[in-house]
């Protein structure tokens, strides 16, 4: 008999959640978003994670004609497509090129056909595979990450010293993960790069994990040793030369024990199998419109094809984290994020994790049952079922923008009446709020959902994901803090914009 995880028994291509894992990624959330804050209080806000980039590059993604268990999803049938890849370095703070760093290949592919799975929107025409530069993850559980974040972000002092020894063994299986996963690197085009969290494909009993390497029929040259920029330097001298092209491999789950689904810091020992070829051709990508290409571009292993959905812990939290994340840097940068140079931004979102426990007297299912009767009593015009759920002493609060009336703080009951019954003024609801899911940790329960509306006064439609965090107390809702974008909504309101048939990545409340 095979040994037991947990009291499952383990099988190929399974996931496993912990019941911790909602209060793990609210914590993640909210200390990246404060982290964001204090390092960038005012003009442009880069990533959290990824900041650094060496260069966004246009690319050709190519699938050959495969044997017949391989033709899945993006891979069923021969063609070339094409793609942006985006190089950058891991840490943080953006720093020198010669210091030790993870490096990260992002991939986006664009004008994929077929259903995808972001909720609200299915259409979507891109497929996101994301890389970096060592074969497995520093961290083993979402838990063990967001510790990890608190500890990697802190400066050196007291508070580093105390946040290390607070959780010292799962701490220190992170800082020697990183010691390893770092290394010293002068040419971003000539190295390897792994996926490190595994993925369906198709079936739901099959899973992989991703490996691109270099595949260059005359080695290039490592160029520049020395330089803040040395990476990106290497990269404009060569691709002003020459192309240079890498392979797109796969390597298949062949145990559930020995190579786990939900730790990330295993090693798989299966056989690399090669799907596609990626060439990177000649060019000049070192300007101002590629390098706003890049940093505006949002990548996340959720922009995907159902075949290839993303497995595992880490990859359930990143669903929540880079729509919080995203959504709060887009509205601080005051742009739309694009997908491709000729398309909105196509949005995050989807998940199915459910937890449920009493913590403290709390009855967390009690929360989650009083959350979605305000959404249903929202969805079918019970405004004084809505407005019962509330504490009298409620603090609602919703980033603003340019020329949108109902952003900001809103305290108190009256106060958030008033914004409601703004909204419901302004805006003809096309779909209205739809949760896709819902999360619950003692006394908070995170939503992500999804809706469109028409701003009346300009006739334009917007469509939008969101993320609301509740938090109740005695049976009512005392606070809402939203995650999402402004900017869009925004443009929708401004009477001299450009009407277009949907307005993606706009703004999100619970009245929209």
């Amino acid at each position: 008999m095979a040994p037991k995880f947990e009291g499952k028994m383990l099988k190929l291509g399974n996931e496993y959640p912990t019941a911790e894992e909602t209060g793990d990624v609210l914590n993640t959330i909210n200390y990246m978003i404060a982290q964001l804050a204090r390092s960038y209080p005012e003009g442009g806000t880069l990533r959290q994670a990824h900041p650094k980039m060496h260069g966004c590059v246009e690319a050709e993604f190519k699938v050959p004609e495969l044997p017949e268990h391989l033709r899945v999803g993006l891979f069923k049938e021969p063609h070339t497509y094409r793609a942006f890849i985006r190089f950058s370095n891991s840490n943080t703070r953006i720093r020198n090129d010669e210091k030790p760093d993870i490096r990260g290949f992002a991939i986006k592919i664009i004008e994929v056909p077929g259903e995808k799975l972001l909720a609200g929107d299915h259409a979507a025409q891109t497929q996101d595979f994301i890389l970096m530069s060592h074969e497995v993850f520093i961290a083993k559980t979402v838990k063990e990450f967001s510790k990890s974040v608190i500890l990697l972000t802190l400066p050196l002092g007291l508070a580093k010293a105390r946040s290390f020894f607070k959780n010292f063994w799962s701490n220190a299986r992170v800082i020697a993960g990183l010691l390893r996963a770092e290394s010293k690197c002068v040419q971003a085009l000539d190295i390897p790069y792994w996926s490190t969290t595994p993925y369906q494909f198709g079936a739901q009993d099959k899973a992989v994990k991703y490996h691109v390497k270099p595949e260059n029929d005359v080695p290039i040259p490592a160029g520049i040793t020395t330089g803040n920029d040395l990476i990106r330097q290497n990269m404009v001298n060569v691709l002003l030369e020459r192309e240079v092209s890498f392979g797109f491999y796969v390597q298949f789950q062949e145990d559930p024990y020995k190579m786990p689904i939900e730790d990330a810091t295993v090693k798989w020992k299966s056989p690399f199998v090669k799907l596609a070829t990626i060439t990177i051709k000649r060019q000049e990508f070192d300007t101002a419109e590629m390098n706003k290409l890049g940093e505006d571009m949002s990548f996340s292993p959720w922009h995907s094809l159902p075949e290839h959905r993303p497995l595992g812990g880490l990859n359930r939290a990143r669903k929540l984290v880079y729509t919080a994340l995203a959504n709060y840097r887009r509205n601080k940068n005051h742009v739309p994020l694009k997908e491709t140079p000729m398309e909105e931004k196509l949005q995050q979102v989807n998940t199915n994790i459910t937890t449920s426990s009493k913590d403290n007297g709390m009855d967390q299912n009690k929360n989650e049952a009083i959350v979605k009767q305000l959404f249903y009593d929202y969805a079918h015009g019970n405004a004084a079922g809505v407005f019962a759920a509330m504490s009298n002493n409620i603090v609602w609060t919703e980033p603003g923008a340019p020329g949108v009336p109902f952003g900001g703080i809103h305290s108190g009951i009256q106060e958030v009446q008033k914004m409601f019954g703004m909204e419901q003024a302004l805006l003809q609801i096309l779909a209205p709020l739809t949760p896709t899911c819902f999360f619950n940790k003692d006394n908070m329960v995170l939503v992500q959902g999804h809706d469109s509306a028409k701003v009346l006064a300009t006739q334009k439609i917007y469509s939008t994901e969101w993320v609301m965090a509740f938090t109740l107390a005695d049976e009512k809702i005392v606070n809402v803090q939203v995650y999402m974008d402004t900017y869009a909504i925004a443009e929708a309101f401004r009477a001299d914009a450009p009407v277009k048939e949907t307005v993606q990545d706009g703004v999100a409340s619970v009245a929209s």
